[in-house]
């Protein structure tokens, strides 16, 4: 990580992010409204794959009366591509509906070993809450970000800058949390109303955002980076860190494999739970077939017809044999 010196704007933590691919994969989801500060800061000349979708959701609010799509339309296209991203920077609408809609699509768009950056996660409280305002607003992004990553099985931290940026690390890179994180989301979980969240936030936000002090950033981004791409990362991309930073960076990339491995064998866990299921399904419906059956021709064999059928039958049976014994 070039210097150490954290990083002051989401555009910058977008750069420090994407040097650790060696051909990084940049996707910016933004609302008329929000992102262009960062988008204006990224230098495109050194990211060699970037698509930008910006969207509308309230008219008027893309500067210069530029028309452009509507949410719905970019993410439905953003779900109809098969293209996966290495880093997703995500500066939606502030709702909480739609900052939920936009995290759902980022990380559908993110490949598994991405990190996917928030802007807007650690607000001043005078900025945020709903309903939309003109002017400065950061609405309840940080609560849907809360959600997203309780939900979910990345780790995450928040740089307390630019309105605090969320960063999601890779898929199976979620750490134990500890005494504190573990408290603040049982206070999360059971708030149940808006004004409940809110106070949530205010009274152990830190704790559920996973808050980072200045000094740590960087080594923080190095374990989620790590947990990412381990021995492809590229080296200049590392900050100067202590033995026991590497140590703890090794901790949570073997961690990670074993969040991984732990998936991979649940999954087949599962599959072949299913196969057994369906064996002993079938098994079952043959077993029922033949029992059926078997009532069907013991039904035959006690019925009237049956037994009238078999008295007729057997003198002429009788004759039948004693024909046979018959000199031709």
């Amino acid at each position: 990580m070039a210097g150490d010196a954290p990083p002051g704007t989401m555009s910058e933590l977008a750069h420090v992010v994407a040097s650790a691919w060696p051909q990084p994969r940049v996707l910016a989801l933004t609302s008329a409204g929000t992102g262009l500060p960062a988008l204006r800061g990224l230098d495109l000349a050194v990211l060699p794959t970037f698509r930008s979708l910006r969207y509308e959701v309230l008219p008027g609010l893309a500067p210069g009366g530029v028309a452009l799509p509507t949410e719905q339309e970019q993410l439905d296209g953003l779900a109809g591509s098969d293209e996966r991203y290495d880093v997703v920077l995500l500066d939606p609408f502030h709702s909480l509906e739609s900052s939920r809609r936009g995290l759902a699509a980022a990380l559908a768009a993110a490949a598994a070993d991405s990190l996917v950056l928030v802007h807007d996660c650690r607000p001043p409280v005078q900025l945020r809450g709903e309903p939309f305002r003109p002017g400065s607003w950061c609405g309840v992004t940080d609560e849907a970000f809360v959600e997203a990553c309780l939900d979910g099985d990345r780790d995450w931290l928040t740089v307390d800058t630019d309105f605090g940026v969320g960063i999601l690390g890779p898929v199976g890179s979620r750490r134990r949390p500890t005494d504190e994180e573990s408290a603040a989301e049982s206070l999360w979980r059971s708030a149940a109303t808006p004004a409940d969240r809110a106070g949530v936030l205010d009274r152990v936000g830190p704790a559920l955002l996973h808050l980072t002090p200045e000094e740590e950033v960087p080594t923080r981004l190095d374990v989620l980076l790590d947990a990412a791409l381990g021995d492809r990362r590229l080296p200049g991309s590392r900050s100067h860190r202590s033995p026991v930073d590497e140590l703890r960076a090794e901790e949570a990339r073997l961690h990670a494999e074993a969040a991984r491995l732990r998936g991979e064998l649940a999954l087949a866990g599962e599959r072949a739970r299913a196969a057994a299921d369906h064996g002993a399904r079938e098994l079952a419906a043959a077993r029922a077939e033949t029992d059926a059956v078997r009532e069907r021709a013991e039904l035959m064999r006690r019925s009237p017809s049956m037994r009238v059928g078999r008295a007729v039958t057997a003198p002429l049976r009788l004759v039948l044999q004693q024909g046979r014994r018959e000199p031709s």
